[in-house]
């Protein structure tokens, strides 16, 4: 082996190694300018509609695990405080929610129109119609949400639950007539009750349910419903969804269904509670003394007699405290049992309430 052979391997060792090395050097260098430019933790990016690939403005956008978040603008643009590696959640209104893991400093997100809201069916009468046709004038409540509250009729689950709904109690009787509004006072001489339907059968408003409308009673008929046995209420409030029931539907509808048996085996279902209902403050008030007391210094003021019951009030009792007489920690219990079942031809459901 010559001396110009040894010299053309070690040149060309050498060069093999400053070779790698450049490379890396390179890569640690684009490295630290990812970091560099991620350093502030800032993720921008961009979301558009899968289908026709238009941007979508105010579009939610949260960093999973921590209280980040943002919404879309305008141009479908977005900035977030977010470090690489994190994940967003991304979510928008009649689409579906994507998770998106960050892996570089500007993202493009496109998201998935979901047709399960969409073509969802609800009863409005005697057939059915996509939530999407009558979606502004439909509000609806399943059986679960109204059992949250522990109601004892279904009419006073529905306060605080729709949007546009009234619901007042407007009798202190056990069981007694709730107020509905749906479009507010349309009418001074007559009910302004909304029209029941349970099962596609109208029944009486519950306001007046004698046909004698000078016979007005205090009584509610759909307490006989057990809340229990309801599978959902779709309330009705515009024209488009109370047309099939005409001018008896002006104030508005609210559909029951109940729920029924299915094509299964003999199934036994309990639901109970028990629990109680108390004050949670009572009222700071005078005892008989004080209240004597008072009454003499005014009487004094005022140039009066004073009154012969209270002319030394330090020789009364503290009398009687009619709160602690009128309130008391009042027991509350429920107790339901189910009985469903059947086979395609026949299904059937019994249930019980006390």
């Amino acid at each position: 082996m010559n001396e110009n052979h040894v010299i053309r391997c070690v040149q060309k060792v050498i060069k093999n190694f400053l070779y790698k090395y450049a490379i890396l050097a390179m890569m640690l260098c684009s490295f630290g300018q990812v970091w560099s430019q991620n350093s502030e933790g800032k993720i921008t990016g961009n979301v558009f509609d899968e289908s026709n690939g238009e941007p979508l403005i105010g579009v939610n956008i949260v960093v999973k695990g921590s209280p980040q978040g943002t919404i879309t603008d305008l141009n479908g643009s977005f900035t977030i405080k977010a470090k690489i590696g994190q994940t967003l959640r991304v979510s928008y209104i009649g689409y579906t929610p994507q998770d998106v893991k960050v892996n570089d400093i500007n993202l493009t997100i496109r998201l998935k129109e979901s047709e399960k809201s969409l073509d969802e069916v609800v009863v409005i009468g005697y057939g059915t119609q996509k939530r999407k046709d009558v979606t502004g004038s439909i509000s609806s409540i399943t059986g679960k949400d109204l059992l949250k509250t522990q109601p004892a009729t279904f009419d006073q689950a529905l306060q605080g639950k729709v949007a546009g709904v009234v619901v007042q109690q407007v009798s202190g009787q056990p069981g007694g007539g709730v107020s509905i509004q749906i479009h507010g006072i349309s009418s001074i001489s007559s009910t302004n009750a909304p029209l029941y339907v349970i099962d596609g059968v109208i029944i009486p408003n519950p306001s007046n349910p004698d046909p004698d409308p000078t016979h007005i009673t205090g009584t509610n008929p759909l307490n006989a419903i057990n809340p229990s046995e309801i599978e959902s209420i779709d309330v009705l409030k515009d024209a488009s969804a109370t047309a099939i029931y005409g001018s008896q539907a002006t104030n508005g509808v609210i559909v029951i269904t109940t729920k029924r048996g299915s094509v299964s085996a003999p199934q036994i279902t309990y639901e109970g509670y028990i629990g109680y209902q108390q004050i949670p403050k009572k009222l700071n008030t005078l005892n008989l003394q004080q209240y004597a007391t008072i009454i003499n210094d005014r009487s004094t003021n005022w140039g009066f007699d004073v009154r012969p019951e209270f002319a030394n009030p330090k020789y009364l009792g503290t009398g009687t405290n009619w709160q602690n007489e009128l309130f008391r920690t009042s027991p509350q219990t429920n107790h339901s049992l189910t009985i469903s079942g059947g086979d395609k031809a026949t299904q059937y459901m019994f249930s019980v309430g006390y």
